[in-house]
């Protein structure tokens, strides 16, 4: 009885810890923050001739931004990479290091 209760607290701590609110206060209007597990906002959309900033804030380690238009290349904590969006469409882009689901940002230039 023990045993679970500590596995179903150690479990509660866990998905606790993971559901954290992400503040965007000092996230700058056309900036992607790459972060564990995902990238924020996962949806952007800019006007054309817009340079979009994806910024490496720490979580996850080194990041990528890896799509149709462009690879980044490995963005290491606290570098960045910027990108100028001059032809419409919508762009979809993912971390290629991690490659999970989550992970993944679209980029729609009107």
């Amino acid at each position: 009885m023990i045993n679970k209760k500590i596995l179903f607290f150690t479990f509660i701590s866990i998905v606790l810890l993971s559901c954290s609110k992400h503040d965007d206060s000092n996230q700058g209007q056309y900036e992607v923050r790459l972060e564990f597990k995902s990238f924020h906002p996962f949806q952007l959309t800019v006007p054309v001739g817009t340079t979009v900033l994806f910024n490496n804030t720490g979580g996850g380690g080194t990041h990528t931004v890896s799509g149709s238009l462009f690879n980044s290349g490995n963005i290491k904590i606290d570098d960045s990479y910027s990108y100028t969006f001059n032809t419409l469409g919508t762009y979809f882009f993912n971390c290629f290091v991690h490659s999970n689901s989550q992970e993944q940002v679209t980029i729609k230039v009107e």
